[in-house]
């Protein structure tokens, strides 16, 4: 499977990224090497949807774009998004236990960064561009995501939205930062209500205008998903 991760990346022409950019050791990560790639299926997955990000958007972002990204779990599309932009700031969103992690994980790699942590944020009365741009990064609880009272340069969420109740779905696309935000990027699956607790369907998405559509496609990162292997006879799966 993780061979088969390499192959996707050189097919798309984003294997130069992933060797720029090796998996950090940070949290001493279980991390697979391959053909001088080292690497996890998780952070080959962030690495393909930068080089989408490059591909589609590159020419259209400036060099100081502001990013939120929600569901950003430890930060490891921050990371890459730094490293390839070093530029831009960002407003990582999660839960407060995710955004401890991401404050450990960034200001490891980036000890020089600029951390918003959630006391700035928590005590701020609002997350406008200029509070922003005085950070690298901003860690913005779940709780605070209304805070955000400007557009983005770009909206971005991988898995999250996918995942969530109607509810909390539509609570995060009546946000300002998303409903202004310049452009998305969304990497979410469909999945049937079984096997999570949501009736979401494709047709929830904003992505119904053609003109305004810049990439629709289903995403070759997203071939695997994070299941324990069901016993099947005696020694097979």
């Amino acid at each position: 499977m993780l061979r088969k991760c390499v192959n996707i990346l050189e097919t798309h022409d984003y294997a130069d990224l992933l060797a720029q950019y090796p998996c950090p050791q940070v949290g001493n990560p279980h991390v697979y090497r391959y053909r001088g790639y080292t690497y996890t299926y998780r952070w080959f997955r962030h690495v393909y949807l930068l080089g989408l990000i490059n591909r589609v958007l590159g020419e259209h972002l400036p060099e100081d774009f502001h990013v939120l990204d929600l569901g950003s779990s430890f930060g490891a599309s921050s990371y890459l998004l730094h490293r390839e932009h070093p530029g831009c700031h960002q407003i990582l969103v999660d839960f407060p236990e995710q955004l401890l992690l991401a404050h450990y994980y960034l200001a490891t790699a980036f000890p020089d960064s600029r951390i918003a942590g959630i006391r700035e944020v928590a005590t701020a009365p609002t997350i406008d561009r200029e509070f922003v741009e005085r950070y690298d990064f901003v860690l913005a609880p779940v709780s605070c995501y209304e805070k955000v009272d400007y557009g983005v340069d770009l909206y971005t969420s991988f898995s999250c939205l996918g995942l969530l109740r109607r509810e909390n779905f539509a609570a995060y696309l009546n946000g300002v930062a998303y409903r202004q935000a310049r452009y998305l990027c969304i990497a979410s699956p469909i999945v049937p209500k079984a096997f999570m607790d949501t009736d979401l369907t494709i047709l929830d998405y904003p992505f119904n205008d053609p003109a305004r559509r810049l990439h629709f496609d289903h995403c070759a990162a997203y071939f695997h998903l994070y299941t324990p292997p069901r016993p099947h006879r005696k020694f097979w799966y």
